[in-house]
């Protein structure tokens, strides 16, 4: 299993979650793990905001862009491909 901590930023986005950390300790190698937040929902989501998370293993950090999925919802989604903490 692979414990994920992730740190998602950006301007008036913020995870579902109370912590501005998100942690899971049941993420398996190359299952899917996704972080879901609640950002604005007017303007352009596509132009007007930028979601980045960064996922780190020892050496290794690996930036992942978000998404918009409508209705004032933004995802990130990772495939962990090594076991790790």
């Amino acid at each position: 299993m692979l414990k994920l901590t992730s740190a998602g930023a950006l301007a008036a986005v913020t995870p579902r979650e109370t912590a501005a950390e998100v942690s899971h300790d049941a993420v398996s190698k190359y299952d899917i793990f996704e972080i879901p937040f609640k950002g604005p929902s007017g303007g352009n989501p596509f132009l007007d905001v930028q979601l980045k998370t960064a996922f780190s293993l020892e050496h290794r950090t690996v930036t992942v862009d978000g998404f918009y999925d409508g209705y004032g919802n933004y995802k990130v989604r990772f495939m962990p491909d090594a076991l790790g903490e």
